[in-house]
């Protein structure tokens, strides 16, 4: 029950980055396109890759907690299981 407790907690962490990191992203670039750069010269190659890059750590956390889950209902069954 800890386990789902705590995936629920990182997915609902992991969430929360990603939708503040995109808003950021686009606040900044409709900032760059309207207010300061009207010829609408925006690269969006850079926030892509930091999204990509956010995606793969966010990715590797989720991954991580699975295998320690896995690993702690296995170490808790063979305790069990000793007399």
């Amino acid at each position: 029950m800890f386990s789902m407790a705590v995936l629920a907690a990182m997915i609902s962490i992991a969430l929360d980055l990603v939708i503040r990191a995109s808003a950021a992203f686009w606040t900044s670039a409709l900032v760059d396109k309207y207010l300061l750069d009207p010829e609408g010269s925006v690269d969006m190659t850079s926030q892509a890759l930091q999204q990509g890059g956010m995606g793969l750590i966010l990715t590797t956390l989720r991954r991580t907690l699975a295998r320690v889950r896995l690993l702690r209902n296995r170490a808790q069954s063979t305790q069990d299981l000793s007399p």
